[in-house]
């Protein structure tokens, strides 16, 4: 597999150097991000000839804003995949149509977002404030660290095997939620 990888501090000669307000992965392959993306957001999307682009977050590496009324740190769209290894996103991760994020380790620094039939799988990490399953989206939970409300919306799914929730597990809409395992704050 033919890997790329985005060192923005060695192609700058500066770390933490403001490149654009929007960096987006479209080029149906495998992109690694270790080091920090002074950007607002990335966006990863689906190649026309390639097929899905998938982006590997790695520990040392920061991406997003943390700016009131900021965007999403990572957005993706399609059938593309974000894995995050370590590292930081400092607002939302938003999964749309049917892509995937596999949150391993880090820290997303606000919400977790599925909308439009995406899945999210969280083996570790913290989610710093809500996470949500919408519009028949799907979230597997197995580990981690999740400071404010689990909820799911519009038919969408959301199954809980461990981890531990700071707040609010709450299903509306036609919406389920399984809970195999895992610890409830109070």
């Amino acid at each position: 597999m033919f890997r790329t990888a985005i060192m923005i501090g060695l192609l700058f000669g500066l770390q933490g150097i403001s490149i654009a307000e929007l960096i987006t992965f479209d080029i149906g392959m495998t992109n690694l991000v270790e080091t920090d993306l002074s950007t607002d957001y990335i966006e990863v999307r689906d190649n026309a000839t390639l097929g899905a682009t998938t982006v590997i977050v790695r520990n040392g590496a920061t991406v997003g804003t943390s700016e009131d009324g900021g965007d999403n740190s990572v957005k993706v769209f399609g059938t593309s995949f974000v894995e995050m290894r370590g590292g930081v996103l400092l607002d939302d991760a938003l999964a749309t149509e049917t892509s995937r994020i596999q949150l391993r380790g880090g820290t997303v620094g606000d919400d977790l977002l599925a909308i439009d039939s995406a899945l999210i799988e969280v083996f570790g990490g913290t989610v710093a404030d809500e996470t949500q399953s919408n519009n028949t989206s799907t979230i597997h939970i197995f580990d981690g660290d999740f400071d404010d409300d689990i909820e799911a919306y519009d038919n969408s799914l959301i199954r809980i095997h461990g981890g531990t929730a700071g707040e609010d597990i709450e299903a509306f809409d036609s919406s389920h939620i399984h809970i195999f395992g895992g610890s409830i704050g109070l």
